[in-house]
């Protein structure tokens, strides 16, 4: 058997006698909870549909409080076939004989995930979507005005310093397969003007394919980052308080409270 070549490495990050394939300049993403094109997010930790969690923004705590009742669902949506690509929540590293004008190169980067949102597919076989009626307004029905009264009750004396986080849909597969580019040899060819054009090997981190596979395995979460507010005091309104979307915080703090970040 011939001995692998031995080759001067030099990269940004170091100078050192490696094989040849240790020094190919490689893209890591990472995918824990990044975000589809069809605003689901990646079921990393495989966490449970309907679970309803409090995050803590002095204590900067995410905990479960309980699982609503999967009987306020709608009917689930079945297709055999589910696919879509990642759009955002993914982070991207670099190694191996990779440019130093390109490391930490801001340009660079945007310019990696671009070609991550644009060749990257997630395929889902034997899919099926469940969801609650009317997404989080079923939070506000008079169904949960116990739950609703529960939450109020703990939390609504600081309305500024608790959020919450429900898990309102999940699209659940038997299969499901993970793709950053579209190329046979999983490379990418990323090009921005202050650095040139530089062919990436793309590698994943995170994700266990083999976790995916089964039956009904959750792989997509549909999720709210939600507020609860005051209203009027009616019939079933739960003690006067209400949940609204919370539109001061970006995808991204979703993804990194999902990954417990």
């Amino acid at each position: 058997m011939k001995p692998f070549p031995l080759v001067l490495c030099v990269s940004a990050f170091s100078v050192v006698l490696l094989t040849s394939s240790t020094c190919t300049p490689k893209m890591t993403v990472g995918l824990p909870y990044a975000k589809t094109d069809g605003r689901q997010y990646l079921n990393t930790g495989l966490h449970d549909f309907g679970s309803f969690y409090v995050w803590d923004r002095g204590a900067k705590t995410l905990t479960r409080l309980e699982i609503l009742d999967d009987g306020l669902q709608a009917s689930p949506i079945e297709a055999s076939v589910v696919k879509q690509s990642l759009s955002s929540g993914f982070d991207i590293s670099f190694s191996g004989n990779v440019p130093a004008s390109a490391v930490d190169n801001s340009q660079f980067i945007a310019a990696a995930a671009s070609t991550v949102r644009r060749d990257s597919s997630i395929t889902l076989l034997n899919a099926k979507t469940k969801r609650f009626k009317r997404g989080f307004g079923v939070l506000n029905s008079s169904e949960t005005y116990e739950f609703r009264s529960r939450i109020a009750e703990q939390f609504g004396h600081d309305p500024k310093r608790y959020r919450f986080v429900f898990i309102e849909g999940q699209i659940e597969a038997d299969d499901a397969t993970f793709k950053i580019t579209k190329s046979s040899d999983s490379s990418v060819t990323v090009s921005e003007p202050s650095v040139g054009s530089v062919k990436l090997k793309v590698l994943t981190s995170g994700i266990n394919e083999e976790s995916y596979k089964g039956k009904n395995v959750p792989v997509l979460l549909e999720v709210s980052l939600l507020k609860l507010t005051r209203s009027p005091s009616t019939e079933g309104s739960g003690a006067g308080y209400r949940f609204a979307a919370d539109t001061e915080n970006t995808n991204q703090v979703l993804t990194q409270l999902l990954r417990g970040n």
